[in-house]
């Protein structure tokens, strides 16, 4: 499926705000924030497909004041047969205004029928794709939307191939020192 609909962000911060495709809502939790996301107000509630990301901080900033931001515009940048738009840090010489902590990246990529993306990859972070729509093919293995294919650490570039149109999300980041433990509620 695409990422289609809208939905509004509400927090304990006082931020109220829509999200659309193609958009990012950040928020930092810090020493805590409250929040929801609803459907809008006054209008039929249309389909919602979306993707939620949780995104664990270092020490250093963990325990800060808590934060939102919205970024309406975010750069996009050609990847052979496909557009990446830049969610959070760099891709392909692109960076995200969006906050981030340490070294990490966040990609949409649509990916053109028959086509073939070669995605840059910092090699000192560890990476993952996620496939949002299409099947796609990484190192010989077929991908099928939903899954998660574990990319590792140490490599500087991943090509992705599909034969239908496809959308993917290219997540990675620094590897922590420290295991994370998420606490909830």
């Amino acid at each position: 499926r695409q990422v289609e609909g809208e939905v509004v962000h509400r927090d304990s911060l006082g931020s109220e705000q829509s999200i659309r495709p193609g958009q990012l809502n950040l928020m930092t939790a810090g020493h805590g924030v409250s929040h929801s996301e609803e459907q809008p107000t006054g209008g039929g509630a249309g389909p919602l497909h979306g993707i939620q990301l949780w995104v664990a901080q270092p020490e250093a900033t963990r325990h800060g004041e808590p934060a939102f931001e919205h970024h309406a515009d975010l750069p996009r940048v050609d990847v052979g047969d496909g557009e990446a738009t830049v969610l959070v840090g760099m891709m392909a010489g692109e960076r995200s205004p969006a906050r981030a902590d340490t070294s990490l990246i966040g990609a949409d990529v649509d990916l053109a029928a028959g086509g073939s993306a070669r995605l840059p990859l910092h090699p000192g972070d560890e990476h993952a794709l996620v496939v949002l729509a299409g099947r796609i093919t990484i190192d010989g293995a077929n991908v099928a939307p939903g899954v998660l294919a574990y990319l590792g650490e140490g490599r500087d570039e991943v090509v992705v191939e599909s034969d239908e149109p496809a959308r993917v999300m290219v997540l990675g980041g620094e590897p922590f020192p420290e295991p994370i433990v998420m606490s909830w509620n």
